[in-house]
């Protein structure tokens, strides 16, 4: 459970619509005055609030193709919002500074939906498995790092070492 912070020049604004992406396990919520927020499904934390239309948002739909939503405001004009794939784990990581736990929803993120920007924690993780003896969770570490850093012949050859 999670409280909705309405930004300072909007405190009666409300919502209007909801929508889950299972694409990126992120519910976006656009409200009245033309704010669209973005939480993490897993823990509800608010990674985005913005402003995305100065007028008032008149019906919204899913869209599947990117994940995000399309809306019409009361001009008539059609916007959409989406998760920037590329940046959103680093943005978590190094710009919520409010959230104590960033780095966990950020490694989350890029673990389950195979996010890039995480690549420094799944190297740390899959170390600190390897290190102690973990080699199973040290291949799964390495089999969801999405990137490839760590489905390299050195990382076989280090659990070939092994004995």
């Amino acid at each position: 459970q999670s409280e909705v912070a309405m930004p300072p020049e909007a405190q009666s604004d409300f919502a209007v619509a909801l929508h889950l992406s299972e694409k990126h396990g992120v519910v976006f919520v656009l409200t009245k005055a033309g704010f669209a927020f973005m939480f993490d499904v897993a823990t509800a934390t608010m990674l985005v609030r913005t402003r995305v239309s100065q007028d008032t948002i008149f019906i919204s739909t899913y869209s599947p193709k990117t994940g995000g939503c399309v809306f019409v405001n009361r001009k008539g004009a059609v916007m959409s919002v989406a998760v920037n794939e590329p940046a959103i784990v680093s943005y978590v990581m190094n710009q919520l500074v409010q959230v104590p736990n960033r780095q966990d929803v950020a490694f989350q993120l890029a673990k389950r939906f195979g996010l890039p920007g995480a690549d420094e924690l799944f190297q740390r993780q899959f170390s600190h498995y390897f290190a102690s003896g973990d080699y199973k969770n040290a291949a799964l570490v390495a089999a969801q790092c999405k990137s490839g850093l760590l489905r390299t012949p050195q990382t076989i050859q280090q659990f070939k070492s092994v004995q």
